[in-house]
């Protein structure tokens, strides 16, 4: 059973005409590269690669889904420290998934029930990449758009190989302990104060772990999709072991989640528990009132914590970086550039370029301080980040591209309420749904759509739960295992 699933599905009919047509287009790939390799030798190895990437997708699909979901969370940072000039790791394996992985799609040709569900995400990556002819920095707005791609590709991978609810269950517990290492180097950060970074204002109000990714913030909304599938897992399954493990891997990443002290991942964890429960699980929520006043009365110092945490949105004179005030003024004064161009915007990944002209580069600082207006700014600086998906694609995709993403959002929600009627899906169904609805809050405080372990995480989850579940709906029914 699990080799079936690492393996392509078979498929009934039209085998003679589609292997010639995979035939074909591996014939006209393998000129290429004979060409191509004759004047610029360095394309044969890209094409190789995209050849030998295409091959393997199309013969274990489900090796290649699971191995990225896999290790992609540990690679959020460093894998920046295994580089090629502006290529790390984590670059490569989107790289290798949008056009590998797209390739060996348009040549296998499989028949994916899902085409419906992606169809405004699709427009919005063509819009994207026709932006790319007028983004102020082309080079970055394409890196931007593989990274979109490859959560596409990963999608219609988990589609393509979900075919029952066995095979889903294999994705929950890939991600899931996809999250082992990260926890544990969240936690040795913790013990060892080594490489934390300072939350609050000025920096000095917390520190907090990022473990293998680029920021805190980052770790914690991975964190929150496993906490949601954790606590579905626990809640579904009979073995003790299991539960009792299960047990303790949750408290564990909840704990972790609190030292990011991460404002919109506590608020989203209160969502996504409060969601699941009222949607699936009537019994939690006693459980979640008794547990909540015993951990207040055993641990006063948490109080303190929040209540400082959530201080640092209000009344600083100098808008620091974890000001609400600093969000809306950075706000108010990008949006204008989404007006002056609300039909294409002014290219994918065009909002930081724009923002080094309208803000002051604030010296020594990850990022700027809106407050302070000169003529011109400095070059090499990072500029300001949009701390909201919506205004960062009003920004570079206009308005179209907003509404573009938000549908995306909305479709993929209304699937997994669609999903919750297939009995052996409406646990994982229910969760991911939590999920979606708690991102699409935090995004229009942080910025969500940009990490990269957490929407894959997402995307392959998605994709898994529209495959079994559509599958379900055309006659397939799904065979609930475990």
């Amino acid at each position: 059973m699990t080799s079936r699933i690492l393996t392509a599905p078979r498929r009934t009919g039209g085998g003679g005409a589609e292997r010639i047509a995979s035939a074909g287009a591996i014939g006209a790939l393998s000129a290429a590269v004979g060409l191509a390799a004759g004047a610029v030798p360095v394309v044969l190895v890209g094409l190789t690669g995209l050849i030998v990437g295409a091959l393997a997708t199309m013969a274990w699909p489900g090796l290649v889904l699971f191995g990225t979901l896999l290790v992609r969370p540990s690679l959020d940072s460093s894998g920046s420290l295994i580089s090629l000039g502006s290529i790390n790791l984590a670059g490569v394996i989107a790289g290798a998934l949008c056009f590998a992985g797209g390739l060996a799609l348009l040549v296998k040709r499989p028949r994916l029930p899902a085409k419906g569900a992606a169809l405004p995400f699709l427009l919005l990556l063509a819009l994207a990449l026709l932006s790319v002819s007028y983004a102020p920095e082309p080079a970055d707005a394409f890196r931007t758009w593989v990274r979109l791609g490859a959560l596409i590709v990963l999608f219609w991978l988990a589609v393509w190989v979900t075919r029952e609810v066995s095979d889903l269950q294999r994705i929950v517990t890939i991600i899931l302990a996809s999250a082992v290492l990260p926890i544990a180097v969240g936690l040795w950060q913790l013990v060892t104060g080594s490489g934390l970074v300072g939350r609050g204002q000025g920096g000095a109000s917390h520190t907090a772990p990022p473990s293998t990714f680029v920021h805190p913030n980052g770790f914690a909304f991975f964190l929150l999709i496993v906490v949601a599938l954790g606590l579905v897992a626990l809640l579904e399954t009979r073995d003790r072991l299991l539960r009792a493990v299960l047990s303790v891997g949750l408290a564990i990443a909840t704990a972790c989640l609190f030292f990011t002290y991460t404002r919109s991942a506590w608020v989203g964890l209160a969502v996504l528990v409060i969601l699941v429960a009222a949607m699936e699980y009537r019994r939690l929520l006693g459980t979640m009132a008794i547990g909540a006043v015993l951990a207040l009365l055993a641990l006063p110092s948490f109080i303190g914590s929040v209540e400082r945490r959530f201080q640092d949105l209000s009344g600083s004179a100098g808008y620091t970086a974890d000001s609400l005030e600093w969000r809306t003024e950075n706000w108010s004064r990008m949006f204008p550039y989404a007006q002056e161009s609300p039909l294409t915007g002014h290219g994918l990944a065009s909002y930081l370029p724009l923002s080094r002209r309208e803000f002051h580069p604030f010296e020594g600082a990850f990022v700027s301080d809106p407050t302070k207006t000169p003529e011109s700014a400095e070059e090499g600086q990072p500029g300001v980040g949009a701390h909201n998906d919506y205004v960062e694609f009003a920004v570079e995709l206009g308005y179209t591209g907003a509404l573009l993403w938000i549908a995306t959002l909305v479709v993929l929600a209304a699937a997994m309420l669609r999903a919750r009627k297939v009995p052996g899906v409406r646990p994982y169904a229910t969760a991911a749904f939590a999920v979606i609805a708690v991102f699409m809050g935090i995004s229009a405080f942080d910025h969500v759509r940009g990490n990269g372990p957490v929407v894959f995480a997402l995307a392959a989850l998605c994709g898994g739960i529209v495959g079994v579940s559509q599958r379900s709906g055309r006659n397939e029914p799904p065979t609930a295992t475990g």
